[in-house]
């Protein structure tokens, strides 16, 4: 029952703020709450002014605006990934010395000969099946 009184003040308020209304009378518990809708209501009035005054010389060219915001997002992506991948590397690269390094040459010698035979077979049927897809591995 408050909800639909509520409304009604408000419509009685929005008629009175466009001259259609000139006077009506306000319980006193709705009374605070209607003059801060009036107090809204004459605070958009002065923003609406102020872009009709300037509002046709602003231009915002939202495409561009997206296309930027875009931009920036793929940026950070890139940087997130490549310090990622470099990290991800390196440390490979480091276990691999490692490993290298404590079981001798013959591990080096033996890796590298299976990385060069099974490599090929496993890169690419995965870059074709990537390439169908349209991702890029």
């Amino acid at each position: 029952m408050k909800m639909k009184k509520y409304e009604k003040i408000r419509n009685y308020v929005i008629d009175r703020f466009y001259g259609e209304l000139k006077f009506f009378d306000i319980e006193e518990e709705y009374r605070m709450q209607a003059n801060q809708f009036e107090e809204e209501l004459d605070n958009l009035k002065t923003k609406l002014e102020v872009i009709e005054k300037y509002g046709r010389e602003i231009q915002v060219d939202v495409k561009h605006i997206i296309e930027k915001g875009f931009e920036i997002k793929n940026a950070k992506r890139e940087t997130i990934e490549t310090v990622t991948f470099s990290l991800i590397a390196m440390s490979i690269l480091t276990l691999y010395i490692f490993v290298t390094n404590a079981l001798g040459v013959k591990f080096l010698v033996t890796s590298q000969l299976i990385l060069s035979i099974l490599l090929p077979w496993v890169v690419i049927p995965f870059s074709v099946i990537a390439k169908k897809k349209g991702e890029i591995i």
